[in-house]
């Protein structure tokens, strides 16, 4: 018996799930003592569809969240669509129907985080979210699993990946300000954040989060 676990949005972060899944195949399956396998994907429409699958990407694509929600076999729903709507509604009914979720919609839950911990606990499901905060470290299970105990009155650190690089180059590298931007760019990793990077708005969210966390 495998886990099925669904996708909402296929982009950048989406697509590159099966990938891990399928790369850290051994270790996943040790740890969950389960095959984790992808049995839906929601995409926007038909015309997004047709694209990923002449794309050569073998997967079950839907337009329709209910074809995942009123799928008994789908236990786990990932949100990596981003944004605000349709996330929140997507994600609020996923609860609703009894499937623990797993997101990195940092935007979302600095607003309806709060919102979106209560649906889950009333429903006696899961909302895991360490995605949206510094996910490569990670803080978040670390706070809850081994400082549970303690009382943390400060966290310090850089929770964006993006100045962390920057930051990383100016000072070991000597890289200036632009070039340390641009490469980034180059890579296409600051295509979808740009404005949120500018405004420095991106990185309130993920404390938000962390703060949330940390103090209830």
């Amino acid at each position: 018996m495998s886990v099925k676990i669904a996708l909402l949005g296929f982009g950048t972060v989406a697509s590159g799930v099966p990938f891990l899944l399928k790369e850290n195949r051994e270790k996943i399956v040790q740890a969950a003592q389960s095959e984790i396998e992808v049995a839906k994907v929601l995409v926007k429409d038909d015309q997004e569809k047709a694209r990923l699958l002449e794309a050569g990407n073998d997967f079950n694509f839907v337009t329709n969240i209910d074809e995942i929600l009123s799928d008994k076999d789908i236990t786990i729903v990932v949100e990596l669509m981003g944004r605000i709507e349709p996330a929140k509604t997507f994600i609020t009914r996923a609860l609703e129907a009894g499937k623990h979720v797993v997101t990195a919609n940092k935007d979302l839950l600095a607003v309806y985080g709060a919102e979106l911990l209560e649906i889950a606990k009333a429903h006696n499901v899961a909302l895991y979210y360490e995605a949206a905060v510094a996910g490569g470290i990670p803080i978040l299970r670390t706070l809850v699993n081994s400082l549970a105990s303690d009382k943390i009155t400060r966290v310090l650190g850089v929770v964006n990946g993006t100045s962390n690089f920057m930051m990383t180059k100016m000072v070991t590298e000597g890289w200036s300000y632009e070039d340390a931007w641009q490469k980034p760019n180059d890579l296409a990793s600051l295509k979808a954040t740009q404005p949120m990077m500018w405004t420095g708005l991106m990185q309130p969210t993920r404390w938000l989060s962390l703060a949330s966390l940390l103090l209830g």
